[in-house]
């Protein structure tokens, strides 16, 4: 080694003893020394740190000699070129090449080994168009030109090679610092409030030979600074987590050369607040420091101060500040109370007192200190404590929630970590919608809370509007062969203060999701539907038919038609319905109406009835030809038809699609195809003697015919022809193993 530790800023100009990569991670270079390249002739440097923005360091102490942005025929794009002086008076130069504008050395800068320099350039021509990487050269030579202009002698590629130049790697292993680094950077919060901490992680690169242990002999650990040793203020004595000691912190990982090394501590809040600076330098325990490179972060400490953490709310309707029952608050009409619990931690340093000349409280927010349409005030027995101080101040602090019994306690204080509870009632207010109401607590006299976000949220119906649900019915109760339909009925209470009016804005709309369009809409049947999200109007009332209101008391009926999908499959669904006041607001969900759709048959599915040949099937003379029919039932819920690019036909089976060795293409019954037995011939009208009349389509619950011709194609043997019906482009239907049994015999 030709020097133990790296060069600080004040020894810039002295002689360069040792030596560091440019970037890192320094990968494996995609193009090498000597490397010969096809064209340009050989690489005299090194092509690594491939990735645009990654900062770039001098070498090693130095002097710029150039540093500009390079015309695009050069191919260099932003160019730093730094001379270097060995101990023996000699020069040297180290080259980097393809840098991005952001350049920040000039020529004639005297500069020092780990300084930052430049960064890598992205594509184009701020890099000499090329993708992302450092050109890192070392050249043993004097620089040949007068400083700030370019040396026509310095190429990126040499042919015969390599002149003055060396392999850069191979150069600065050789000239490694034992121990040396560059700061990175220092992540965390920096700052915290008194008597709390805050964890900071320090990293650094390594750029001496040596790997740093986290133990062993000479354990490498980041120290204190300015003036070495010095105790730490955040080192709780010591006992901080990550620090070893008052004045030292731990590394986390070994770590090699050339690699980031990273160490941890948590920072414990001094016994003051105000703005503190550290400063650190990696030591080598029992072997030396390395130098001050400035590596410093400044920590803020607040005062201690009044400061919380939201917990939750809690919902009820009784105004006993005692009661935790929850409830819902959904929807509300004017002049409604509901009892509203907000359970807030104390994360200050101090106490929140109720009473006295500086009590906590809750208060309105967003904006704060307004007066609020949701006030409550005159209420008098158990809830008496529930009434607003004011109208921006909705409760003093109630007690302290215990969560163990998940009740509030009485207590006129709150210390650090405790949750504090405040109780009050809010009164829904006359205007309609949804309303927020924003709270935060405040120490009256000194300050408002750092703000939490605290809200909370009412859905107020419009003067009157309310419902009690009554019964609902639909017919059939089940979705089987033959049935896509089914007729609903729901009868409701108005329990609100205002009349409905029949087949006008009170609707009854889909819910879960609200207003989604239902899979179940109806554009027909006896009642269908208004609109996709909007099953039925208000049709009638029930108490006094013939009236055009359902006034308060009355009951109203919606009726409309749930439609099922053909291709809908077996199983039990849920279509969620919920009344609206179409243009003013969805009324409460407070009773989750919901119709089952209970679906039985299979969208496409069918039933053997019967089959028959013309002649003797066990007696099947070769060469010689016969009727087949056969009769089957639609049992789901799909109409066939008989043609089009959907029709129904009935195919080869096991195996599915095969080509049949009783196919017959003469005659006039041919088969549609090898594979293809026969398309509906008709309905089947007498399934005793399977008279048929023709029909463009089976609907469900009807009989379909097939007929077709089977004529004794193969060697005589037994055989059983298997058939399976099939809906073209669609499915096959399920394989019940229909098949006719033949023996062809010799004529």
């Amino acid at each position: 080694m030709l020097g133990l530790f790296g060069a600080g800023s004040g020894e810039a100009k002295a002689a360069a003893t040792s030596y560091q990569v440019p970037c890192f991670p320094y990968n494996k270079p995609n193009y090498a020394f000597r490397q010969y390249v096809s064209g340009w002739g050989y690489h005299v440097a090194e092509d690594s740190c491939h990735q645009a923005g990654l900062a770039v360091f001098a070498a090693g102490n130095g002097v710029v000699k150039y540093s500009a942005r390079t015309p695009d025929s050069y191919r260099w794009g932003n160019l730093i070129v730094i001379e270097h002086t060995t101990t023996s008076g000699g020069k040297i130069l180290s080259l980097y090449g393809h840098l991005g504008n952001d350049r920040k050395v000039k020529a004639g800068q005297t500069v020092f080994k780990g300084q930052r320099i430049g960064t890598v350039g992205p594509s184009g021509s701020q890099n000499g168009y090329w993708s992302p990487h450092i050109h890192f050269g070392i050249r043993i030579a004097r620089y040949g030109a007068a400083t700030g202009s370019y040396d026509h002698s310095i190429h990126g590629y040499e042919y015969p090679c390599c002149a003055a130049w060396t392999g850069p790697s191979a150069f600065v292993n050789a000239r490694r610092a034992s121990y040396d680094y560059v700061p990175h950077r220092i992540a965390g919060t920096r700052e915290m409030w008194f008597n709390s901490d805050t964890e900071l992680t320090f990293q650094v690169w390594n750029t001496g030979g040596q790997t740093w242990r986290t133990g062993g002999d000479t354990p490498l650990r980041l120290g204190t600074i300015r003036t070495h040793d010095r105790t730490s203020v955040f080192a709780d004595g010591g006992a901080a987590d990550g620090w070893a000691g008052v004045n030292r912190i731990e590394l986390v990982n070994d770590t090699g050369p050339d690699q980031l090394a990273t160490f941890r501590a948590t920072f414990e809040s001094p016994g003051a607040s105000g703005r503190w600076t550290e400063c650190f330098a990696p030591v080598a325990e029992g072997v030396a420091w390395l130098k001050d490179r400035g590596f410093c972060t400044g920590v803020t400490v607040h005062p201690p101060t009044w400061r919380g953490e939201y917990v939750g709310q809690r919902i009820t309707a009784s105004s006993d500040p005692a009661d935790m029952t929850a409830t819902t608050a959904d929807h509300l009409k004017p002049g409604d109370t509901r009892s509203l619990k907000l359970f807030i931690r104390n994360t200050g340093e101090l106490a929140w007192v109720q009473g006295g000349s500086n009590p906590t409280r809750l208060a309105t927010a967003n904006p704060r200190d307004r007066a609020s349409a949701f006030r409550t005030s005159g209420l008098t027995g158990s809830g008496a404590s529930e009434n607003w101080v004011s109208g921006s101040r909705a409760s003093e602090l109630e007690g302290r929630y215990d969560p163990d019994t998940d009740s509030i306690v009485p207590d006129t204080e709150i210390t650090t970590g405790e949750v504090g509870a405040f109780s009050f009632t809010v009164t829904a207010p006359d205007l309609p919608g949804y309303h927020k109401e924003y709270f935060n607590p405040v120490v009256e006299g000194k300050l408002h809370m750092p703000y939490l976000g605290i809200w909370f949220g009412l859905n107020v119906l419009d003067r009157g509007y309310h419902y009690g649900y009554e019964s609902q019915s639909q017919s059939p109760t089940t979705v089987g062969s033959g049935v896509s339909e089914q007729e609903t009925v729901l009868r409701l209470r108005n329990t609100g203060r205002e009349s409905w009016p029949v087949d006008g804005d009170l609707r009854i709309g889909t819910a879960r999701p609200r207003d989604h369009r239902s899979t179940f809409y109806s554009s027909s049947g006896s009642e269908p539907w208004i609109a996709r999200s909007r099953p039925s109007t208000l049709d009638a009332n029930v108490t006094d038919s013939g009236k055009t209101t359902v006034d308060p008391g009355e009951v109203g009926e919606f009726r409309f038609t749930i439609n099922v999908p053909e291709d809908l499959p077996v199983g039990t669904y849920k279509l969620y319905v919920r009344p609206v006041l179409d243009g003013v607001a969805w009324l409460p969900e407070d009773y989750g109406i919901y119709f089952p759709v209970k679906v039985t048959a299979p969208p496409i599915s069918y039933r053997y009835e019967k089959q028959d040949v013309s002649g003797d099937a066990g007696a099947f003379q070769r060469g010689t030809t016969m009727t087949a029919r056969l009769a089957v039932t639609n049992t789901g819920r799909r109409s066939w038809d008989v043609d089009g690019q959907n029709a129904v036909r009935l195919g080869t089976s096991r195996p599915q699609d095969r080509s049949s060795a009783f196919r017959t293409t003469a005659g006039s019954d041919p088969w549609i195809a090898a594979n293809r037995a026969s398309a509906i011939d008709g309905r089947v009208t007498d399934l005793a003697t399977l008279a048929t009349t023709p029909d463009t389509s089976i609907e469900p619950g009807e009989t379909a015919l097939f007929s077709f011709p089977l004529t004794a194609n193969p060697a005589p043997g037994n055989y059983k022809e298997y058939f399976n019906l099939v809906m073209e482009r669609v499915t096959w239907m399920r394989d019940i193993g229909i098949y006719f049994p033949l023996t062809v015999v010799a004529p």
